[in-house]
């Protein structure tokens, strides 16, 4: 199973909010822009841990420099 990236996560949230401003129930209204913060909430966590792989990354790619020099 492949997982999202944040790019994804923000892209379905957005899909989402459209969702809930062109609902005519307001109850559907309010769930569709719950689940469309939901899935705005998870875009930046996993944006955050997209940041922190990236550094990791540059970091050892870094150190493996140095150790070869």
């Amino acid at each position: 199973m492949a997982l999202l990236t944040s790019a994804e996560y923000h892209e379905m949230g957005e899909r989402k909010m459209a969702e809930a401003m062109s609902a005519s129930d307001p109850l559907l209204q309010r769930e569709l822009r719950a689940v469309a913060l939901a899935w705005l909430e998870l875009a930046e966590h996993v944006e955050e841990l997209e940041i922190v792989k990236q550094a990791k990354a540059d970091l050892a790619a870094s150190a493996a420099r140095a150790k070869g020099k």
